[in-house]
């Protein structure tokens, strides 16, 4: 039986940068965003070999901040637009990393699929559009994506 291990991966030495660089029209107030990558391997096997391989394959330990789970990384965020590939669309590093894997059979685990989600935190005084966020960012003829405020 398959199980799911979700990572997620960003920069530790990255700054917030400014919604205008991201937003085909500036925000009408200022806004700042931190992008961050999901994982979701679907594998078989130990958590603990799912992790090795994520350390090994996914993760700068120098470079990078993770977290395992399916928590958000960050905190204090206006909303969180978070983006993936449809099914059926070609994912060239999905494909990479899902070859990779299946090319090295001594791994602690069987991987049988992985999704890769880009995950886009939105930090905003008094909060932000996020429908501009969805126009400017998702095509609706590849990706599928979800917007979660705030709490």
């Amino acid at each position: 039986m398959s199980e799911t291990l979700i990572l997620e991966v960003m920069a530790k030495h990255e700054d917030l940068h400014d919604c205008s660089g991201l937003l085909y029209v500036p925000p009408e107030k200022p806004a700042q965003y931190r992008a961050t990558r999901v994982y979701d391997l679907e594998f078989e096997g130990e958590q603990a070999g799912a992790e090795e391989f994520a350390k090994a394959v996914l993760i700068d330990a120098i470079g990078d901040r993770w977290e395992f789970g399916g928590g958000t990384i960050l905190d204090g965020f206006a909303f969180v637009l978070e983006y993936w590939m449809k099914p059926g669309v070609l994912d060239l590093e999905q494909r990479a990393i899902l070859d990779y894997a299946a090319s090295h059979p001594g791994l602690a685990i069987d991987l049988k699929g992985l999704r890769i989600r880009h995950r886009i935190y939105v930090f905003a005084d008094g909060g932000a559009n996020d429908a501009a966020f969805v126009r400017d960012l998702c095509n609706p003829a590849i990706h599928a994506w979800e917007v979660r405020q705030a709490s």
